[in-house]
């Protein structure tokens, strides 16, 4: 019996590469990635997530820190020493990758307020996922360019939104999960999840209490599902979703123990007529609506 065979045997490894010393031998890790259909919400075509993942962009989220012109330069690069003959992509198109990939958020409820925050989320990310309920509500979503049920006139580029009814997979993939049931369903929803929440930033646009519990939504993200407060973000008024939706002045105010946080989140809800506020007194923002 060889030496390899024998350490395999005494330390109880199932493959003899696990025991070579030779590193190319070994059995490569597989590293996770993102699949070509995330690419796609994204605005990737399928030759350039290739390309990504050639230049060590396995996954969505590793593209956060890119400079446009810098990961242009990258991609070009393998795109002439592979001899691929791929299209140049336009440094607006790398730029709305790099900020998908910085916004990677998903928004849970299909009711107005819902629609109006991810019609402010998209704009600004240009890839969102979202979870519905009901898959026929979906499929009509995807059919008409707009809710089927609320704030029908917000029309949205469906190529942007990955949907989905099972709320596990959503909270699997994306790292910020803005929440926008009415209350007194939170907690139905949540029953289906078995994805922990502990280290997503969860960002509550909920108004009110939570039934059986008498807590606010901010302390029942804590309390119940573990989720520290410096990961809790809510979103409070004063503004409605048809104001928001006709793109008439609205103010948010967003708050976070971590202000930095706040920022980021009032960063990607800010525009031409949503002005935004941020504080630290998130407990206060949430009781002010209720």
């Amino acid at each position: 019996i060889g030496i390899d065979r024998l350490c395999m045997l005494m330390t109880g490894k199932e493959f003899i590469q696990e025991v070579l010393l030779f590193p190319q031998m070994k059995p490569e890790a597989k590293l996770p990635q993102s699949s070509v259909k995330e690419w796609a919400a994204l605005g990737v075509a399928e030759d350039w997530v290739y390309v990504l993942r050639k230049a060590g962009f396995n996954l969505i989220s590793d593209l956060k820190d890119e400079k446009a012109q810098g990961l242009q330069q990258k991609l070009l690069e393998i795109n002439k020493k592979y001899k691929l003959g791929y299209e140049k992509p336009a440094l607006e198109d790398i730029q709305k990758w790099i900020d998908g990939a910085n916004g990677y958020i998903a928004i849970i409820g299909s009711g107005s307020w819902a629609t109006a925050i991810a019609k402010l989320v998209v704009q600004h990310t240009h890839h969102i996922g979202w979870y519905m309920r009901h898959d026929e509500r979906i499929e009509a979503f995807v059919r008409l360019g707009h809710n089927p049920d609320y704030l029908t006139t917000a029309h949205f580029n469906v190529k942007e939104i990955t949907f989905s009814s099972n709320l596990n997979d959503i909270v699997a993939q994306y790292d910020t999960l803005i929440f926008v049931t009415p209350s007194p369903y939170l907690k139905q929803h949540l029953q289906k999840l078995t994805v922990p929440l502990r280290d997503k930033l969860i960002v509550t646009a909920i108004k009110g209490i939570v039934p059986d519990e008498n807590m606010i939504v901010s302390e029942y993200f804590h309390q119940v599902w573990q989720v520290p407060y410096d990961n809790i973000t809510c979103i409070g008024g004063p503004s409605h979703a048809e104001e928001v939706a006709l793109e008439r002045l609205s103010y948010l105010t967003i708050g976070c123990t971590d202000v930095e946080k706040a920022r980021a989140v009032a960063e990607i809800l800010a525009n031409d007529f949503i002005k935004t506020k941020c504080s630290t007194d998130i407990i206060g923002i949430e009781y002010a609506a209720v």
